[in-house]
């Protein structure tokens, strides 16, 4: 991770100064760290029990295995395709008729299921990964310090920062960066990346110690890569020195892609994501409430 550096620009935030009904907020969803980026936790399926899941917001939908989904005993209704940095499959849809992550609930939830042997292979006792069509129906904090998910109610008023908008296209949070640089958020990837590098690194600014092309294989299939230094990358306040970064050259199957790359929620120490509102506030500061007596 590079280094980060706050830069002088301070964010004001309110002080309450009247009596507020207090915001009720569930108990913390606690989760393991893996690899100082990958989000584990736990997550309830009525006919299995508690089992492991991978958190990953730069998934559109939930993903299970497909050994796991054969145990489930479920049915598919159709198939679809499953996009990748790396590929594409065709792969068996169903419905999930409930999955519950602390004390929030999905009923009739979507899944696909597919062999999940890369996720597997790091994070064993994972049974699948849990996506946008889930956690997009919720406000939540995501504390990587601390190692817990915060789901909230309408209205949340305990944090504050800079509000960047989202937008949501295609089951992704896509914010923008630069002049025309949208950017998805992505729970699931260690490091920054940008698709279409040929045509979209010099926006970026400069960028030092571009790699020898490597080759990036799993079962979809193989991709080459470039991986480089960033000097400088800035959001917000929030100013990034020497970032690692990824560089993807342009596919025929990315001719449609929406996003120019994808940003690692592991950047920040906190993310708070407002789904019903449509922005996120990265690194956000705890309000103090002052009440008259």
């Amino acid at each position: 991770m590079g280094k980060i550096i706050t830069t002088n620009i301070l964010v004001a935030c309110l002080i309450s100064l009247i009596i507020q009904s207090p915001v009720v907020a569930a108990t913390p969803v606690k989760f393991t760290l893996v690899r100082n980026y990958l989000i584990v936790t736990t997550v309830t399926i009525p006919e299995a029990g508690a089992c492991e899941f991978l958190l990953d917001t730069g998934s559109n939908t939930t993903v299970l295995d497909k050994g796991f989904a054969h145990q489930l005993g479920l049915q598919p209704i159709d198939r679809v395709q499953l996009v990748t940095t790396v590929g594409t499959q065709v792969v068996p849809r169903a419905k999930l008729a409930r999955l519950t992550l602390g004390d929030r609930t999905a009923d009739n939830l979507e899944v696909i299921y597919s062999d999940l042997r890369e996720v597997r292979a790091v994070l064993p006792k994972v049974k699948g990964i849990l996506g946008q069509n889930f956690l997009a129906q919720f406000n939540y904090l995501i504390d990587y310090s601390n190692h817990r998910i915060q789901f909230v109610d309408q209205p949340d008023e305990r944090w504050c920062g800079a509000q960047f908008p989202f937008s949501q296209a295609e089951g992704k949070m896509l914010i923008q960066i630069k002049s025309n640089l949208h950017f998805m958020l992505d729970s699931a990837i260690a490091d920054l990346l940008l698709f279409d590098a040929d045509r979209k690194k010099h926006e970026l600014g400069r960028v030092d110690e571009l790699s020898r092309p490597m080759n990036l294989q799993s079962a979809l299939g193989n991709q080459v890569i470039w991986q480089a230094t960033i000097r400088t990358f800035q959001i917000g306040a929030i100013l990034f020195k020497n970032l690692p970064i990824t560089f993807l050259p342009q596919r025929p199957e990315d001719e449609g892609r929406i996003e120019n790359g994808l940003l690692p929620m592991s950047l920040f120490e906190s993310i708070y994501v407002n789904n019903h509102q449509g922005y996120v506030i990265f690194n956000p500061l705890t309000k103090t409430t002052t009440v008259n007596q």
